[in-house]
């Protein structure tokens, strides 16, 4: 039996009984080659075999000397000491697409699949940047989360998720998928839902499979990751994303902006990225708005709002200077700290409700672990109060958690933006009233 195989871009006939041959002798024999499937329109991105040459036909080496081959319809990545990350790439260049591939890698081993990903000599000697779909064998578990590789690091982490989080299969077969159409990316681990984004930074690049720096270890050497099943859907890719669109947890970083669809659930913006409309303070001396973000860098009165909240799930973007802090004010007399600088976690430490509860990494095993991005990074502030429920999150980590009535907060107040010292900016502050 013949099939049509786009492979690609291009067109190449196989036999399924040499496809089947292939797949021969591997200890866990995948399911059948996602190219010769029926609609929808899928095509895969592994070739049958390898270029007289012994290179893998459509991809090619970025990065560092990790090795790939291709072996029985697996892509095998091994990684080699002394090497920086390297990536295999795709010739060819993405923009809306369906992504789906199994992935195995040894769990001494960190490694993601770039999507959208960029090499440019412009950009720091030809780096490979851009979003990467996380394979994270750490006990934190957030495969499926969406980093942004060597530009503004973590963005969207499946920490709210721990059904998802726990169907992780360590140095087993995992199954991932990836919707990215338009500004809207979605990930899927193991056929649960892993993390809705919003961003517009990048609208087309190619595909890499990462074999991540192993350090200068020999011992590390020789550690494998293997894809297979790896296949793709380019012609209109939203006809088969999967509904419901559920965006009660998206992450939105695209500056000052909701989507109508996160607008029907009820979250607005606080501040509209242009004026000082809703809030008292703008006008004082110290703060000033330039291209959508307000600006703080000179003594500063604090900004309040007109209106006054209970129950609400709060996020905003935040940047500042090294040695800059500041706090958000809350229900009256709730403070999160913003503080940039050398830190673990503690009193002192971006995320703490000053004065009640110290900030600690909840969603790591590690519970002194940063989480705020070095100087010059936007950070992504939340801060839910539910009822009794109070928490704090920093760039995806959870760092407190407690009760309103045992902390002794008030029902309801403003939220206010209070400077400290040095230069505080903010932009995309969000809110849904609850």
């Amino acid at each position: 039996m013949i099939r049509r195989v786009k492979q690609g871009g291009s067109i190449m006939a196989l036999t399924r009984r040499a496809v089947l041959g292939m797949l021969a002798g591997t200890a866990s024999a995948p399911l059948a080659p996602s190219w010769a499937s029926s609609p929808p329109p899928w095509y895969s991105l592994i070739p049958p075999a390898v270029a007289p040459d012994g290179s893998i036909p459509g991809w090619r080496s970025l990065g560092g000397r990790a090795t790939y081959r291709l072996e029985a319809g697996e892509i095998v990545g091994t990684s080699v000491e002394k090497s920086p990350n390297t990536f295999l790439c795709t010739e060819e260049l993405f923009g809306d697409f369906i992504l789906e591939f199994e992935v195995k890698t040894d769990p001494r081993l960190n490694t993601g699949v770039m999507i959208r990903a960029e090499s440019k000599p412009d950009y720091r000697n030809g780096v490979v940047h851009g979003y990467q779909v996380e394979i994270d064998h750490a006990a934190r578990r957030w495969t499926g989360g969406l980093y942004d590789e060597q530009r503004r690091l973590w963005l969207a982490t499946p920490a709210h998720r721990p059904e998802t989080q726990a169907s992780f299969k360590s140095g087993g077969w995992n199954h991932l998928r990836v919707e990215a159409v338009g500004t809207r990316f979605r990930t899927w681990l193991n056929g649960l839902p892993a993390i809705v984004m919003v961003d517009d930074m990048t609208p087309r690049g190619f595909i890499g499979l990462q074999v991540h720096d192993v350090g200068p270890d020999p011992a590390n050497a020789g550690l494998e990751v293997r894809f297979r099943n790896l296949r793709i859907i380019t012609d209109d890719p939203a006809r088969y994303m999967r509904r419901p669109l559920d965006v009660t947890d998206e992450q939105d970083f695209i500056a000052n902006h909701i989507s109508a669809e996160r607008a029907a659930l009820g979250w607005r913006l606080l501040w509209n990225g242009q004026d000082g409309a809703g809030w008292s303070g703008l006008s004082a001396a110290g703060w000033r708005i330039e291209q959508g973000v307000i600006i703080r860098d000179s003594a500063a009165t604090p900004l309040v709002t007109a209106d006054r909240f209970a129950d609400f799930d709060l996020e905003m973007d935040v940047r500042a200077t090294d040695g800059a802090d500041g706090a958000v004010t809350y229900l009256g007399s709730a403070e999160y700290r913003l503080a940039q600088g050398p830190q673990g976690q503690g009193d002192s430490a971006s995320g703490t409700l000053i004065g009640k509860v110290p900030a600690r990494n909840l969603t790591d095993p590690n519970p002194d672990k940063p989480s705020m991005k070095p100087a010059g990074h936007w950070n992504r502030v939340r801060i839910l109060a539910r009822g009794d429920r109070i928490e704090h999150w920093l760039n995806g980590s959870k760092l407190v958690e407690g009760s309103r009535a045992a902390l002794g907060l008030p029902t309801s107040g403003p939220v206010l933006l209070r400077p400290g010292q040095g230069r505080l900016e903010f932009r995309s502050v969000r809110i849904h009233p609850l």
